[in-house]
């Protein structure tokens, strides 16, 4: 890293997203209106970071990850703090955010900005996290579907929790079949004994469902319950701007700042969040 690539990323570090005299803070908001735990937010601000500084620094026009883009996203509405303290003091440049045209050519494009970007950060930062950063195939998967809804007038949950929740059943009722087989086989009981027995424990293997389906579905809506990557169609929440998720790429078109990073590695740390590395502007998406 050359010293103008190290005076970016020693002022990336320095540069505090959270204001410290409010109450509902930059890192807050972001994990609230993606559902993101405390830590996993902190990384992904970290990868912004990372990101801000490949954007001037690269040499070539950069694509975000779509976790780093909900981040952008969000800076952006914080308007002074993004133009002012980022762009104009930070970086000394303007970093634009700027919607996809449409078409195969431009779903080309974000592709090889976003294969080209994670080659950057390779360059400078060393092999990025697969849990912020997927391949590219993953990245522009066309079977993704974010929106924005009320989660007052909806439930979600993970499909992984409709695997684990369906697994549940099933085994309550091979529980159910033990225990209904076993009653019609003791002479003790009487027949309507036998099914009064059997429905108790099915009514309580579906209650016992219900709950699970309740108690998953209401930690969900807890500001910082779900694990990082348990992300699903409510990821831009209200009060936050809603992002335009993996479908939907933007791009920053400045690339004139030649980046002719060395393979020396990063450095230091930053703030509450961390980090290492070097930056610059070139151009950006998602």
């Amino acid at each position: 890293m050359n010293i103008q690539e190290l005076t970016t990323w020693n002022r990336l570090c320095s540069l505090d997203f959270d204001a410290t005299d409010v109450a509902f803070p930059f890192s807050a908001r972001l994990a609230r209106d993606n559902g993101w735990t405390r830590a996993h937010t902190a990384e992904v601000i970290e990868e912004y970071r990372k990101f801000c500084f490949l954007a001037v620094h690269a040499g070539h026009p950069v694509t975000p990850s779509d976790e780093v883009d909900q981040a952008w996203h969000q800076h952006l509405t914080y308007s002074r703090h993004y133009w002012d303290t980022l762009c104009r003091d930070t970086l000394e440049r303007p970093l634009h955010h700027g919607p996809t045209e449409g078409g195969a050519a431009e779903d080309h494009k974000f592709h090889d900005w976003y294969e080209r970007t994670l080659a950057s950060y390779r360059r400078y930062f060393g092999k990025p996290p697969a849990s912020i950063w997927p391949s590219a195939a993953e990245r522009f998967d066309a079977r993704h579907d974010f929106v924005r809804i009320d989660r007052r007038d909806v439930v979600t949950m993970d499909r992984s929790l409709l695997r684990r929740g369906a697994v549940g059943a099933l085994t309550a009722g091979a529980f159910v079949a033990v225990a209904q087989a076993i009653a019609q086989t003791d002479e003790a009981r009487s027949s309507a004994g036998a099914g009064a027995f059997v429905a108790l424990l099915l009514v309580a293997a579906v209650g016992l469902f219900i709950t699970f389906i309740v108690v998953a579905a209401r930690r969900r809506r807890a500001p910082h319950g779900r694990p990082g990557r348990a992300r699903t169609a409510d990821a831009a929440a209200a009060g936050g701007f809603a992002g335009c998720g993996s479908s939907s790429k933007h791009s920053h078109g400045d690339g004139q700042d030649g980046g002719n990073g060395n393979a020396d590695g990063g450095a230091g740390g930053c703030g509450a969040s961390g980090c290492g590395g070097g930056g610059g502007c070139g151009g950006g998406g998602s």
